[in-house]
């Protein structure tokens, strides 16, 4: 008596396709059932930042921006001059004036609103991170570690002032 020997049916990779082929129509099909289902569903998309006039959108920087105003930019700066003139005491616009300066590279002009914005953010802990960031850019640690300290002097819990103090520290 012979025997003849038959190789297994090798189905299992056939039936593995086949299961993953049924799966994403069953997604499919109670996607499609789902939106039938919800008819006002959509897509959110965030609305882009609005950047003043003249400024380039997320995070350019003045000179490499694209379809930069410069008018826009002056007219910009007149009106934040003016609410200085208006309120000295108007530290958002002397960091404003500020940022915009050393964008253009003009650090000593800079420095000066930046120093007339410390003398008025008293303890304003949100002003007081912004003049630790703009003077840490122009190396000047000296004013950032006195801003961060001063915030960490009114809440001693904040870490983003403690953060940015021990990366001042580490990097001096």
């Amino acid at each position: 008596m012979t025997r003849t020997e038959t190789a297994p049916a090798r189905s299992g990779p056939k039936v593995a396709a086949a299961l993953v082929a049924l799966a994403v129509a069953a997604m499919f099909a109670s996607s499609l059932l789902y939106r039938v289902d919800h008819p006002g569903m959509q897509k959110m998309v965030r609305a882009p930042q609005q950047s003043p006039a003249g400024m380039p959108g997320a995070g350019g920087a003045m000179g490499g921006g694209s379809g930069m105003d410069m008018e826009a930019v002056r007219g910009m700066i007149e009106q934040l001059q003016a609410r200085v003139t208006a309120d000295p005491g108007d530290v958002e616009a002397l960091l404003q004036l500020a940022e915009i300066q050393r964008m253009r590279g003009d650090v000593e002009s800079a420095n000066r609103y930046l120093d007339a914005a410390l003398e008025h953010a008293g303890d304003n802990p949100d002003a007081l991170h912004e003049l630790a960031g703009i003077y840490y850019e122009l190396e000047r640690n000296d004013k950032a570690q006195q801003a961060l300290e001063t915030v960490l002097a009114k809440n001693p819990g904040d870490g983003y002032a403690r953060f940015n103090l021990g990366v001042l520290y580490r990097y001096r």
